[in-house]
């Protein structure tokens, strides 16, 4: 039970380490060329994977499974885009907690398929809406405007529908798939979007990769892969985490990535924490984490 509980705070480190990164992200360039990189290391991490556990990670179970895969891949894409976007034009703490709606999302989802929340969930999504508007409305910060506050958390809203459209399709898929398979199928996907996204800055005369006479080693290299490294790692430890009874309870405890990345952002880049910010942070976690345990 220790072992589980440890590697599911480790995992939440992990993601909010790659979540953090996100804001180094400059301009199209840095974002796609990042993109790229994070589908290339998540697609051999989660073969690795899924090799390791002797899973057939190139299984087909017909069109439906297929199809989930590829919207989950390109979801996963649109997901990571537009939180780089949101947290280049605003704070952190404001754009990374946003992202964690996500949970609400599913919640939605779900229910036009028949699974109807229990009294618990609803109070978990509840509580998870008041936190996002305690966090996003009226609250002081001397280094954005209103503007950029506003449209950087609609953002992150729209990260977070992405990241649920991604997991939702991933545990369509894995009703008929081994899990190794969905995960590498979906970043061979994703994979591909991206080079559909390249295409699409080429063909407005945007250079995407790194040129000699601009090339970075730290932007270029080091921190793309230290994202795909981290997020991926994270992504697969949590997978180790949740068996038996913490199937439910793992991905609860991993709702404190944002937690994480909130305190990067202050440590590193100074981003004003607010009592109301605090107060709403902690009040949507406490919704996230209630929805997924109920």
């Amino acid at each position: 039970m220790q072992v589980e509980i440890i590697l599911s705070v480790v995992s939440a480190l992990l993601i909010a380490i790659s979540d953090f990164l996100s804001k180094f992200r400059t301009d199209n360039r840095h974002i796609t060329y990042a993109l790229f990189i994070m589908s290339l290391v998540g697609a051999l991490f989660f073969a690795g994977y899924g090799i390791i556990n002797g899973d057939d990670i190139f299984a087909y179970a017909g069109y439906k499974p297929l199809l989930y895969n590829v919207i989950s891949g390109i979801t996963n894409v649109l997901a990571l885009l537009f939180l780089y976007k949101g947290m280049h034009r605003g704070p952190i703490s404001v754009v990374a907690p946003m992202a964690m709606l996500s949970g609400v999302f599913l919640a939605i989802k779900w229910y036009f398929l028949g699974v109807i929340l229990n009294s618990q969930g609803y109070i978990g999504v509840a509580i998870s809406i008041i936190g996002a508007f305690i966090l996003c409305i009226k609250f002081k910060n001397d280094n954005y405007s209103w503007n950029h506050l506003f449209i950087s958390s609609m953002i992150g809203v729209i990260a977070g529908f992405f990241f649920s459209a991604r997991l939702f399709c991933m545990q369509l898929a894995s009703e008929d798939l081994n899990l190794s398979a969905v995960l590498f199928q979906a970043r061979c996907i994703g994979l591909v979007f991206t080079f559909i996204l390249i295409a699409f800055y080429k063909s407005r005369n945007q250079i995407i990769f790194p040129a000699k006479n601009n090339f970075s080693f730290k932007s270029d290299i080091i921190l793309p892969l230290l994202q795909a490294v981290t997020g991926s790692l994270g992504i697969i430890l949590l997978l180790i985490a949740s068996v038996g009874d913490f199937v439910v309870i793992a991905p609860a405890i991993f709702s404190v990535n944002s937690g994480f990345t909130v305190m990067f952002s202050v440590l590193y880049f100074k981003e004003t924490i607010t009592y109301q910010k605090i107060i709403g942070l902690l009040v949507m976690m406490m919704g996230i984490i209630i929805l997924k345990i109920s």
